[in-house]
């Protein structure tokens, strides 16, 4: 997962994300709100499920996440290079 953050015009901090299956990857826009609830989620190989509005432009996917969760690496792929 790649991840930059940044303020909104009203200084919050937020969050964009690439996230990546085995097949595609989408862009991910994490709002303030959502940022505070999510950041600790927000980790370098975390395996998360992600919901939002998605949407697809010029064969790009892109979400606007409204909620995020963790899902538990298991034992035998800590470690791996999930991208």
């Amino acid at each position: 997962m790649g991840r930059r953050q940044m303020r909104d015009s009203n200084g919050n901090l937020m969050s964009f994300l690439t996230i990546y299956d085995d097949e595609d990857s989408a862009d991910v826009t994490v709002f303030s709100r959502e940022y505070l609830d999510y950041k600790h989620l927000l980790k370098k190989h975390n395996l998360l499920i992600v919901a939002g509005k998605m949407s697809r432009y010029k064969s790009k996917w892109s979400i606007t996440a409204s909620t995020i969760e963790a899902v538990e690496t298991p034992e035998c792929i800590r470690g791996w290079d999930l991208r």
